[in-house]
């Protein structure tokens, strides 16, 4: 059951990313503004969709 649950937590949580990852999602017409948020186009892990998503900027050092 706590692997479940760890598995779970880990697909269901926001994205990490670099701002050269978020750059790169910019430039490609993946990250924009939505409703004055910036989200990005993401393939959620525990459904499958592509769908759209608040991220987390990281540290190059500290993506996940």
């Amino acid at each position: 059951m706590d692997a479940a649950i760890t598995d779970f937590l880990d697909r269901t949580a926001i994205p990490k990313i670099t701002r050269k990852k978020l750059s790169s999602l910019r430039d490609h017409g993946y990250a924009g503004d939505v409703g004055g948020k910036e989200m990005i186009l993401h393939l959620d892990r525990w459904t499958g969709a592509t769908t759209l998503s608040d991220f987390e900027l990281v540290e190059e050092s500290v993506q996940t």
